[in-house]
């Protein structure tokens, strides 16, 4: 997590607070993948939280992160979407401009 970004009692988070922002998380890796132990999801002061597909290759993990990933029933392959990522860019562009506009 980015320093500063901590909504958890961290110092720029007025600040954050006062201005639009967009959070992103990338993973779970597949669609339909559990979320619901992401704090930043309902984050009530981010205009919008989008998760994106991840990418989980098994052959670069230690040991440690194998187990994991057998234990969590994890599925190997990429899930990223450019297309998706760029709609969702597309579309906070266009929230800007009209932020702008007022």
């Amino acid at each position: 997590m980015a320093q500063g970004c901590d909504p958890s009692g961290d110092r720029d988070l007025d600040a954050l607070q006062k201005r639009p922002v967009w959070l992103f998380s990338s993973g779970p890796i597949t669609p339909g993948d559990n979320t619901d132990n992401l704090k930043w999801i309902n984050t009530p002061w981010a205009v919008e939280h989008h998760m994106f597909g991840g990418k989980l290759d098994k052959s670069v993990l230690s040991f440690t992160e194998r187990i994991a990933t057998r234990a969590a029933k994890a599925t190997e392959g990429d899930f990223r979407s450019p297309d998706d990522i760029a709609a969702w860019a597309e579309s906070i562009c266009s929230n800007l401009a009209a932020i702008a506009d007022r």
